[in-house]
């Protein structure tokens, strides 16, 4: 991913936890940033892999839980349930609220693409 759309990425993120009340703390911002610079979803240990390896900051597993858990409630990552790991939401920049997201994951290389739906009403099941 563009550095600078990843600092931009990060810029919005604080201001969203700001406008929340919530605080974006440093490795909170290591977790956010490694999901972001990452094209592939993520788990909680590749997370800790890689904020030791490419941050050099050790941060437990129980703890890149409780940032992935904090990144979730404010509407920065998502969860893939499927595959128990997590990409960075592509609307941490937008200013309005955003549509159902849909994941689409690359079955050779496990690359993640989301995608927006439309809101679904009872007439379109």
């Amino acid at each position: 991913m563009d550095l600078d759309l990843d600092q931009q990425s990060l810029q919005g993120a604080e201001r969203k936890c700001l406008e929340s009340g919530a605080r974006l703390t440093p490795k909170r911002k290591l977790v956010l940033s490694g999901l972001l610079g990452s094209d592939k979803a993520l788990s909680a240990y590749e997370l800790v892999e890689l904020c030791k390896n490419e941050y050099d900051e050790v941060i437990p597993a129980m703890s890149v839980y409780r940032i992935l858990d904090f990144l979730q409630e404010q509407h920065l990552v998502h969860k893939l349930n499927l595959a128990n790991k997590y990409v960075a939401c592509c609307h941490i920049n937008c200013e309005h609220r955003h549509e159902v997201s849909q994941f689409l994951i690359c079955g050779e290389c496990q690359r993640v693409k989301e995608i927006s739906l439309g809101k679904f009403t009872e007439k379109d099941l």
